[in-house]
């Protein structure tokens, strides 16, 4: 049995049958014997047989026309990579890694190469209710950042406590720009977000998840509020980007850097740390529950 990586531009896009659109990361996928095998990709069991079908149909398919190619045999990993906070929303965290170059002087000493790393975590909500009875109330959904309101999605914002005007929620007004949050005398970065009404001060007020000035590397979008309905949609953005890494230079480089380690912390696997292979993965396997997981993923060497 001959099993390879599998090279090609980027992580591969399928959507399901329901609608909903799938992100595949190049690392976890294989040719087995010259047919691509998709097992290791874990969303893959929670698809419906159809559409498990569909997806090793589309990937040999790609295979077939070579969008993917062969690669190497598989390696030892460069590196594991687990998100700094548990919780689902650490599945929604890309690490891309570009520019690796080795050094001109010593071409062969991997420990020489740099590389650089981005860093995105998005969390997208739609549909938020300002109706505090409704199932899908954006305080409910967002939390308070309070044990009392973690909330049923929390992510890279919440709503701050007693933000909300006394009198009720209101809706927030559409953003056509990308709003920043930042620091102003307080642990957390923040932003009023103003309200549809605009005889009101606010709306409300978005906090970043955590105290530190990464947080004001968080960025958010409020779009399509519906008046009847009362509800819009959120999109929230955190984004940071290094260069010049170094395999020698790790765990410091992630680790130490204030902003990196506001999301990600790298560990090294037992053949220590080496250079990644270049592309985006995705961290996996985070769930909310009484006692949340942390995401992580396991880096292939380059």
């Amino acid at each position: 049995m001959s099993i390879v990586l599998v090279r090609g531009s980027g992580p591969v896009s399928y959507t399901d049958s329901s609608g909903r659109q799938w992100v595949i990361p190049l690392s976890a996928l294989r040719f087995d014997d010259g047919s691509i095998d998709a097992t290791r990709w874990t969303d893959l069991a929670t698809l419906a047989t159809d559409d498990q079908s569909a997806v090793t149909g589309w990937l040999n398919y790609l295979a077939e026309i070579s969008s993917l190619k062969p690669g190497s045999l598989p390696k030892e990993p460069a590196m594991i990579i687990k998100a700094a906070d548990p919780g689902a929303a650490g599945n929604t965290i890309q690490v891309t890694f570009s520019n690796i170059t080795p050094d001109p002087s010593a071409p062969d000493d991997r420990d020489l190469t740099t590389f650089t790393v981005t860093i995105t975590e998005t969390n997208t909500y739609e549909r938020l209710s300002i109706d505090s009875e409704a199932p899908n109330y954006f305080a409910t959904v967002l939390g308070m950042g309070t044990d009392d309101n973690p909330g049923t999605r929390p992510g890279l914002v919440h709503v701050q406590d007693s933000s909300i005007p006394t009198t009720g929620a209101v809706l927030p007004a559409a953003n056509s720009t990308i709003l920043h949050l930042a620091i102003d005398g307080a642990s957390k970065a923040f932003k009023a977000v103003n309200a549809l009404d605009p005889t009101l001060a606010r709306a409300f007020i978005l906090e970043a998840k955590k105290s530190g000035n990464a947080g004001t590397l968080t960025t958010f979008t409020i779009s399509t509020v519906n008046e009847e309905n009362g509800t819009f949609n959120l999109e929230a953005v955190w984004t940071c980007e290094i260069e010049s890494i170094t395999p020698r230079g790790l765990p410091d480089a992630l680790n130490e850097d204030n902003n990196a380690s506001y999301e990600i912390l790298v560990e090294a696997p037992d053949t220590g740390f080496d250079v990644p292979v270049a592309g985006t993965i995705l961290l996996r396997g985070g769930e909310d529950r009484q006692a949340a997981k942390v995401s992580s993923v396991t880096v292939p060497t380059g």
